[in-house]
């Protein structure tokens, strides 16, 4: 018995290489193929009758359901699937000749079908045949896969550039051939790396769409910046919202002590491991699903459609949707609360035992504490021509900050961070943040927020670090900003100029701040102004005193509401 791995890498690197989404859409479809659909037909080789791929190739809802009800190692079948999705496979097989087999036919395959992509394999024997020893395999068999990445030369070293060559348009990698596909504008000479991307982009669209309608779900997203702008009016800010999983990497690294201990059958542990990697990828899908039917509620009300649109559109553009990752556009007036939304649903939907018999709770409450996993998101919002690499760089280091509320809290909680990127002077998230620091121990931000509701996190909700950060009060400074309906004209806790006012005084430093909130706090003596102000501060203050690195220190959270306001639809 043998593990058989196949993984692609620098996958980030591949999908996000250049500014085109149709590109970027493409890679994202080449690169979940392979750990599927090119995986899935090796395996089919071996069986008499095609079981995981017929003629007609299934949505991802099928295609699952194949895996999950999949032959079984023995009884004449050589090979069982344990894992197939974006990027990944891992396989049972009966004896190492089967495993080259499949991964010569997976690799050569990518080659032809998918240039530029890094995939390798690797086969492992399985010492003792319990849950413990496939356990051993699968781990032996990453730490050789890490061996053969270093072993083999990279993609690089596949597109010389002797003799000379002619420039791809938007790869700069060597040109294959001129297309002349698409919008004029846009043809010109291609990398055969490009074209198999651009080749992909309507696979890859049908994919996240059949996902996303086999929820229930019937409205439709965009398919492009440009559609965007075409299709809804003020579309003047495009967010790239970045979103992954907590700790699922050490639920798989320890699995088998949360999936019935190591004297487990090989059975029960292979089961629960499949088990759990498909219903994350329902989870994913159900969650993203859920945020868009609450937008599309939010965006109905506004009646900002334009008249010659299609009343199904939403303002949204899905780049990756795939086992605990998501990747999409979004038209920035309405991100925040978006990715918000998917946070709670992906949480709630990982809690429910209904989804493949309940392993992700079972599993959750074992590794975490906790009968659910979590996940954090970040959030660039740029003007819609920004160039898109360091907008996606941007919301990958606003998640990375995001993160940080694994080590704040030991609860499983779901965070954000955003960024509202007004310039093109740079998108540093290091360089951002530290010009919103007027002094050396005052912080502007008090981002990021945790959106998990207090009630699932108890206790952990009125510690010291979480409880200021807690999306409620985010939203409840939001709404003290935003105009109230009343009987006369529409009024604010503070005057537009008096908010803008206050922000400058955020700048000249803590106690330059407060004395400008004094000056005008005798005004609003009501509770909306109130809820701008730092809670259990005396004096009243717009700062709260909190820690960052060790050390004691002053931060608001008035900017972090401020900046919303023209993005909280």
């Amino acid at each position: 018995m043998h593990i058989v791995l196949i993984e692609t890498s620098g996958n980030q690197r591949y999908i996000f290489a250049t500014n085109k989404l149709r590109e970027n859409v493409g890679a994202s479809e080449l690169t979940y193929g392979i750990g599927t659909e090119l995986t899935l037909q090796a395996v089919d080789k071996l069986f008499s009758e095609p079981f995981y791929i017929p003629d007609v190739t299934p949505d991802v809802r099928t295609l699952r359901r194949r895996i999950e009800h999949g032959p079984h190692l023995g009884a004449g079948h050589p090979v069982e699937v344990i894992v197939a999705t974006s990027g990944k496979a891992l396989l049972l097989v009966q004896d190492e000749i089967i495993g080259e087999q499949i991964i010569r036919e997976v690799t050569e395959k990518a080659l032809r079908c998918a240039p530029g992509v890094t995939v390798h394999g690797t086969i492992v024997s399985v010492g003792q045949e319990t849950a413990a020893g496939v356990h051993t395999a699968i781990g032996d068999a990453h730490e050789a896969l890490e061996r053969v990445r270093y072993d083999v030369p990279g993609t690089e070293q596949r597109f010389l550039r002797l003799p000379f060559v002619e420039a791809c348009a938007t790869s700069g990698l060597p040109a294959q051939r001129y297309d002349a596909t698409g919008p004029k504008d846009e043809w010109g000479v291609r990398s055969a790396v490009t074209l198999a991307k651009r080749q992909s982009f309507n696979d890859g669209q049908w994919r996240i769409e059949s996902a996303v309608h086999g929820t229930g779900f019937k409205l439709s997203m965009s398919r492009s910046v440009d559609m965007l702008e075409r299709r809804f009016d003020q579309f003047n800010w495009l967010a790239v919202i970045h979103a992954d999983g907590n700790g699922i990497g050490n639920i798989f690294l320890n699995f088998v002590d949360h999936a019935g201990g190591a004297e487990a059958s090989v059975e029960a542990y292979i089961d629960a491991y499949r088990r759990f990697s498909l219903a994350l990828d329902t989870c994913t899908e159900n969650a993203f699903a859920q945020a868009l039917q609450a937008l599309a509620d939010r965006f109905d009300r506004r009646s900002e459609r334009a008249a010659t649109q299609n009343p199904l559109d939403l303002p949204v553009v899905p780049l990756v949707l795939g086992g605990d990752d998501l990747t999409v556009l979004c038209d920035g007036r309405y991100a925040v609360r978006f990715t918000c939304d998917f946070l709670r649903a992906f949480e709630d939907e990982t809690r429910q035992r209904g989804i493949y018999e309940g392993i992700i709770p079972q599993i959750a409450q074992s590794a975490l504490g906790a009968g659910r996993l979590s996940s954090c998101a970040g959030i660039a919002v740029v003007k819609p021509h920004f160039p898109f690499h360091a907008a996606y760089e941007l919301a990958e280091a606003l998640l990375k900050s995001a993160k940080q509320v694994k080590q704040k809290n030991s609860v499983p909680s779901s965070a954000l961070d955003y960024h509202l990127l007004y310039d093109a002077s740079g998108a540093d998230l290091q360089r951002i943040r530290d010009r919103l620091k007027p002094e050396g121990n005052t912080y502007l931000v008090g981002r990021p927020y945790v959106v998990t509701p207090p009630e699932m996190l108890g206790e952990q909700a009125s510690g010291a670090w979480v409880s200021p950060r807690l999306w409620q009060r985010l939203e409840a400074r939001v709404e003290a900003m935003q105009p109230q309906q009343g009987d006369g004209e529409p009024q604010r806790a503070l005057a537009n100029t008096m908010l803008h006012t206050l922000r400058e005084g955020l700048f000249l430093g803590r106690e330059a701040a407060d004395a400008r909130m004094q000056l005008v706090r005798h005004r609003y003596p009501n509770k909306r102004f109130g809820t701008l102000l730092a809670e259990g501060v005396e004096p009243e203050s717009l700062f709260r005193i909190d820690e960052k690195d060790g050390k004691p220190c002053y931060i608001t959270g008035f900017l972090d509401a401020l900046d919303l306001l023209e993005f909280w639809q």
